[in-house]
């Protein structure tokens, strides 16, 4: 099987993003789709997508882009590997359980403020300063956003003009 290697190249003028890969592996599968991150004002544009040319060696990708193209977060797994954790795939077919895992990526994910007041600090899965996870609880204009990632669960949010990781877990 032909590797992936995925080489993303930022063009920072007029703000475009060039996605590329070194075997012109396909992008199978996308869903897009505009959310309040990193300010109320303007939604941003979350992107979910495949690239590879079949099941097992496919990568799943996110990115996360203001609504000039500037790149705010991206990262990438193993799509089988986010599939067996994600999905029941004793009783789906890949192409169901692809579908399924791509339909519901952004359902449900979003908060505002990003952390709920009941919601403990913890030093083992806190990415953060209790400091400013305690301003992330206070602060109604700070958006959460919290997604699956291969085996972890992973909770972002945009603070001080950039993206922070403020929970990962597993």
């Amino acid at each position: 099987m032909t590797s992936i290697l995925l080489i993303l190249t930022f063009f920072f003028t007029g703000g475009v993003i060039g996605i590329s890969d070194q075997n012109n592996d396909p992008v199978f599968e996308e869903r897009t789709s505009s959310f309040y991150f990193s300010n109320k004002e303007q939604k941003d544009n979350f992107k979910v997508y495949v690239l590879g040319d079949s099941y097992e060696d496919a990568r799943l990708h996110l990115s996360v882009s203001t609504s000039d193209g500037r790149l705010l977060y991206s990262n990438s797994c193993g799509l089988y590997d986010m599939m067996l954790t994600q999905c029941d795939l004793e009783t789906m077919s890949k192409e169901e359980a692809l579908k399924e895992l791509l339909d519901n990526y952004f359902h449900n994910s979003f908060s505002s403020p990003a952390i709920a007041k009941d919601h403990k600090y913890d030093t083992m899965y806190s990415s953060c300063s209790k400091e400013v996870w305690e301003r992330l609880q206070k602060d109604e204009d700070i958006i959460g956003f919290c997604f699956a990632l291969e085996h972890s669960g992973i909770c972002i949010a945009y603070v001080d003009n950039q993206v922070i990781i403020y929970e990962a877990c597993c």
